[in-house]
């Protein structure tokens, strides 16, 4: 885990939940020490783990995409960073292959 991250808080294994965002769903993790909280203190796991590999905090605008459209897949290789609208571009092709 990089230096920004390593808090005590923030337990991947222990208090990871899953959450939905209308037909997705998504691990979030208990983390109080990020900057990006909402008011239950939990972070979306995977862009948590993409921070890591970054080694910052995403940007303002900044999305972590799932590729595979699996919000549970957080496999590094199944995650990209794309601006907000590269995020709305990148659905709209899937809905016209569906």
């Amino acid at each position: 885990m990089s230096k920004f991250l390593k808090h005590k808080e923030c337990d991947f294994e222990k208090d990871r939940i899953i959450i939905s965002s209308g037909k997705r769903k998504y691990y979030s993790v208990w983390c109080p020490c990020h900057p990006k909280i909402k008011r239950s203190n939990y972070v979306l796991e995977h862009r948590l783990l993409i921070e890591m590999k970054l080694e910052r905090f995403l940007n303002y605008g900044e999305v972590v995409h799932h590729i595979d459209g699996n919000g549970l897949n957080n496999s590094l290789d199944n995650l990209e960073v794309l601006t907000i609208r590269e995020h709305k571009q990148r659905h709209k092709k899937l809905k016209r292959k569906d």
